[in-house]
């Protein structure tokens, strides 16, 4: 199923020889409620860092993956925009709610350019059942979430992740977010998912992931944001994780 992002994903990670999805989740502390000159400053600022950050590194990634709230101050008409690097964008909005409500989310997403949306695994299958419908109606792809980067995700969601993995490669999913900074967990889900679904890994980097590591415990793609556009230069970051990130 949703055999069209997977391989606009593959076909890009090969031309770019690259395993590495940027994170672009950079955003500006916009003020929605006084919507001022000073606010909207902010936000054609957030736009033009985005498109010149991407000039630089898109020779160095397989796709880009784009959180809520950059839409939210940049505005979901905007990511029309980002499609001239001809790179996948992925919808980083982790859906959690009814079927409904998911589906609706996913449709705009659909509508406003990104090839693939990210929901949580948790809400179970009638929810994502929802999402992945309106997926297959458009040609686009679903990636849920069977586990989480951070450390409190231990509490709640690792101990019901194998239920997850099951639950992705049930309704078929192309992708599972898996965390890079817990790469142990990686081979327990890819044991579980098999070979077919693909498994981006978050929080390489800041969150204190170490480049590769996800790879080599069995991921396909390593997922990094702040280590890319908070530095100086991030150009030369990018190329110094695409180096330890080839595709091939």
């Amino acid at each position: 199923m949703q055999n069209n992002f997977k391989n606009k994903l593959m076909k890009t990670a090969r031309k770019n020889n690259t395993r590495l999805i940027f994170n672009l989740d950079m955003s500006a502390e916009i003020d929605f409620l006084n919507f001022n000159k000073t606010e909207k400053a902010k936000v054609e600022k957030l736009k033009n860092n985005s498109l010149q950050i991407l000039d630089e590194i898109s020779c160095y990634l397989a796709a880009v993956k784009i959180n809520r709230p950059f839409t939210d101050a940049a505005g979901l008409k905007f990511i029309k925009n980002l499609k001239k690097f001809n790179l996948p964008l992925i919808a980083d909005f982790k859906l959690a709610d009814i079927d409904n409500t998911n589906k609706w989310i996913a449709k705009h997403a659909f509508n406003a350019g990104f090839d693939a949306v990210i929901a949580h695994a948790f809400t179970g299958e009638d929810s994502i059942a929802a999402v992945v419908d309106v997926a297959k109606e458009k040609n686009k792809g679903v990636i849920l979430v069977v586990n989480m980067s951070h450390p409190g995700s231990m509490e709640f969601i690792t101990p019901d992740s194998d239920a997850m993995c099951k639950l992705a490669k049930k309704l078929d999913v192309c992708g599972v977010v898996a965390p890079a900074t817990r790469p142990e967990e990686i081979f327990r889900v890819r044991e579980i998912v098999g070979n077919e679904i693909l498994i981006l890994s978050p929080g390489v980097g800041a969150q204190g992931g170490k480049s590769g590591g996800a790879v080599k415990a069995g991921a396909d793609f390593e997922m990094v944001g702040r280590s890319i556009y908070k530095s100086e230069n991030p150009g030369v970051s990018a190329e110094k994780i695409w180096g330890e990130l080839r595709f091939d």
